[in-house]
């Protein structure tokens, strides 16, 4: 992250507010974890199955980010699933966040996906795990 080669919870501390627009997002972020964020797997081997059920959920909530009134770009779409993959869906807390940076381009954006975020994905528990 800006010129930086090594991804750290320092470097992460320092960007964030390159990366997350708003300072109650970034709060937010900050208080789910900065050394999770940055102590996951780098490249995760992500079978075409699970690949498969990555693109379907992220078309699925994406319909219903839409159903509930956000201007959501196929795009965007095509971004949460691959943020999926590399993120993983064991952790709700970062399925959510990976979101919101893909689907939030307004501030306003926030209420309505959040509300459809838990709609959508309903519980804590894991959304699905790569080794089902």
């Amino acid at each position: 992250m800006l010129g930086s080669s090594h991804l750290d919870e320092r470097t992460v501390e320092r960007t964030l507010g390159t990366v997350i627009k708003y300072r109650e997002d970034a709060e937010r972020v900050r208080a789910s974890g900065l050394a999770d964020l940055v102590s996951g797997p780098k490249v995760r081997h992500v079978s075409a199955t699970v690949t498969n059920d990555l693109a379907a959920l992220a078309t699925g909530f994406s319909r219903s980010l839409r159903a509930s009134g956000l201007d959501v770009a196929p795009s965007a779409s095509i971004d949460f699933a691959e943020a999926l993959a590399l993120l993983g869906t064991e952790r709700p807390e970062h399925v959510f966040w990976a979101g919101h940076a893909c689907f939030c381009r307004r501030a306003e954006d926030a209420e309505p996906y959040a509300e459809t975020f838990r709609a959508y994905f309903g519980h804590a528990a894991p959304i699905f795990r790569a080794d089902d």
